[in-house]
């Protein structure tokens, strides 16, 4: 009994010794297994189409005149915004054609006095029935059409000079008994394509109300006038800080009732009243923050791309000195120029200014 419980403890014993786990230097190292992300494959169909990309927003740059580049202002995939100088066209051929329009103008002047003085004697002789109607008829057509070639002449000297003819101010009623007073179809007569509205003189010295002033817009349009808009705000209105509500006042009353079509011969020029004939002058800063303010305006009436489209000119004081860093601006397209437009000078560098 003994003997067999001997052998039996050693049988365990023995077992109990090859059960026992391996440590680990006895196991060795373990094999590195490496492990990818399953990746789901789905049957891809193809197909192949014939097209063109197109951007989502465009625009097509033709300039006013046509001829030769002469300079390049800018390189392929650049970023330009509206006002940058794209081009340079050779003028040499409009510089001739300008001297040639003045000449005739010239020539024209000179017939006219002489159809005038004409006229005058043949009427004086009529008169004492010392010529015939027909002498006298014929004198009287002469100087008519001399004065309609004299019109034409004037119209071509301001095509060759990429120059447009403007008014000051248009009344507000179509036609009728208004002495002293100018229609906007008189206007149009005269071969202008402008008509300041809004200026704050007239808003000022002569009573100018919003709603004279959207009279004034829509006879202007009616006869095919471009309209030159003024806005702005006086110095208790800017120390205030209100010179934004005073603006956004001005639009609303009278052009905001435009249509987005109408709107496209909308001109605006900020007139901070305070800088006009008083030597100050609107700071580079606050005209920018005040145009921007305008184009956000223009864009929440009429959206953001007419609002890019639209011309907005600063008129306070603008001269010679301080125009190439207000039109440094981006939002600055331009300048209403008053009293610094009367020497050549000043008023061809504020021009290279911009």
């Amino acid at each position: 009994m003994s003997c067999k419980m001997n052998r039996l403890l050693m049988t365990l014993a023995v077992l109990g010794t090859i059960s026992a786990p391996l440590s680990a230097q006895q196991r060795g190292p373990v094999p590195t297994v490496a492990v990818e992300k399953a990746t789901l494959l789905k049957d891809t169909e193809v197909r192949k189409y014939v097209g063109h990309i197109e951007a989502i927003q465009s625009v097509s740059l033709q300039a006013r005149i046509s001829g030769v580049i002469y300079e390049i202002k800018f390189k392929e995939g650049e970023l330009v915004k509206k006002g940058d100088l794209l081009f340079v066209i050779e003028d040499t051929t409009y510089r001739a054609q300008a001297r040639s329009a003045e000449a005739t103008l010239n020539q024209i002047r000179a017939e006219l006095e002489y159809a005038k003085s004409d006229f005058v004697r043949q009427e004086n002789l009529y008169n004492k029935k010392a010529v015939s109607q027909a002498v006298y008829e014929e004198a009287k057509r002469l100087l008519k059409t001399t004065e309609a070639k004299l019109s034409q002449a004037e119209a071509q000297v301001l095509d060759a000079n990429v120059v447009g003819l403007g008014a000051e101010n248009c009344a507000d009623k179509e036609k009728g008994a208004y002495t002293g007073e100018v229609s906007a179809a008189m206007v149009k007569s005269t071969g202008a394509q402008y008509v300041i509205l809004g200026h704050s003189e007239r808003r000022e010295y002569y009573g100018e109300t919003a709603e004279m002033l959207k009279e004034k817009v829509q006879l202007a349009l009616a006869n095919g006038l471009k309209v030159i808009f003024c806005i702005g705000e006086v110095k208790e209105e800017r120390e205030a800080g209100k010179q934004n509500e005073v603006v956004k006042a001005q639009l609303e009353g009278s052009v905001f009732n435009l249509t987005a079509e109408e709107w496209k011969n909308i001109t605006l020029a900020y007139e901070p009243v305070w800088a006009i004939g008083t030597g100050l002058t609107a700071t580079p800063a606050q005209a920018q923050e005040m145009h921007a303010y305008l184009r956000s305006l223009v864009a929440a009436q009429y959206g953001q791309a007419v609002a890019d489209d639209t011309t907005i000119l600063y008129g306070g004081s603008c001269n010679d000195k301080n125009a190439a860093e207000l039109f440094a601006n981006p939002d600055v397209d331009g300048g209403l120029i008053g009293g610094a437009a009367l020497v050549a000078e000043k008023f061809l560098a504020i021009i290279n200014a911009r």
